[in-house]
């Protein structure tokens, strides 16, 4: 696995019980728990995120039961890179049995399983920091569209399996989103399919330069997440000058920008600063290109206009004299 720790972005569970799900086994005891977890995060490459069957589990193995506080992103504990799967997801008030009948305020131990809705509030916050996906199985109200793209939401689901279960799968497909918006029409599978983990649009940029005072212009972009889920992995955020007289690229600025916590309906900027006074006359074009720091390959935007050679368009910029 490590050596095409590249290509792996998540390992569920430890490998024990049915199907390997961590449940109705001898090795799911809290020390068992444990030990295979921490054994497993110490063979495992630290860019491979791992996973536990519930929130209670988590809790159990971690000792955290207010994530929002607790976790560091990327710091590389084992709290940093633990997330969930859940492979009865959407199935029923407990998703058979990920969830308990015990509120969070009348907990009292770490490995109690709290009712659906102080869970689903559990991994609203855990599942910004790490992972959390599975399966959606048996068709029930839980997982009618509505019901599904709202329980998504919080959960933050960023991967989902494709081939099970068929019965809540075609229901999907067999229901028409119906919105204000671009997604109207579609069907639920395609809009569901299409927002899992992040999805990250261009909605505004500006420059600021004051010709009296500045040395450098200010210029910022915003980035807003339409997603589910964030992104979890540090993507760089490269901006380039391109001359437009010269018909060649001038300078690439790195830009200051942290995407890794942006959740669903959240947006942040970019900022950098531009030697506008180094530049000569003429007119340039800037573009933005997102990489993933890991693996080296380009983040795709759900923007228009769309990606060009040199990246995604933010804008025109023309240097000039006054001739007044």
């Amino acid at each position: 696995i490590n050596h095409s720790s590249s290509r792996v972005y998540i390992l569920q569970g430890i490998y024990v019980g049915d199907y390997g799900e961590m449940h109705d086994s001898k090795w799911v005891d809290d020390e068992s728990m444990l030990t295979l977890i921490t054994h497993l995060y110490e063979i495992t490459d630290s860019s491979i995120y791992l996973s536990v069957r519930t929130p209670a589990q988590w809790r159990t193995i971690t000792g955290i039961t207010d994530p929002s506080d607790d976790i560091c992103v990327s710091d590389g504990s084992l709290a940093s890179r633990l997330g969930l799967f859940n492979d009865g997801m959407l199935a029923s008030d407990t998703d058979l049995g990920t969830y308990g009948d015990i509120s969070k305020d009348s907990s009292s131990a770490l490995s109690d399983k709290w009712i659906r809705e102080d869970e689903l509030e559990f991994q609203d916050d855990l599942c910004r920091y790490v992972p959390n996906g599975g399966e959606v199985v048996y068709d029930t109200g839980y997982n009618d569209l509505e019901e599904a793209i709202s329980a998504f939401l919080q959960m933050h689901i960023s991967y989902l399996n494709c081939e099970y279960d068929t019965d809540a799968l075609d229901k999907w497909k067999n229901t028409t989103y119906e919105s204000d918006d671009c997604w109207n029409g579609v069907s639920g599978y395609e809009y569901i399919e299409a927002h899992l983990g992040y999805r990250y649009c261009l909605t505004d940029s500006d420059l600021h330069f004051n010709t009296w005072t500045d040395d450098t212009a200010e210029y910022t972009f915003t980035i807003e997440n339409t997603g589910f889920a964030a992104g979890l992995h540090s993507f760089s955020a490269a901006v380039v000058l391109y001359s437009m007289d010269e018909e060649s690229i001038v300078s690439v600025y790195r830009a200051d920008i942290d995407l890794r916590t942006v959740s669903c309906g959240e947006s942040t900027d970019g900022k950098l600063s531009i030697p506008i006074r180094d530049l000569a006359e003429g007119s340039y074009r800037i573009f933005l290109n997102l990489t993933d720091d890991a693996r080296g390959e380009t983040i795709y935007l759900a923007s228009s206009p769309e990606l060009t050679e040199y990246g995604y368009p933010l804008g025109e910029l023309t240097i000039g004299s006054s001739s007044e």
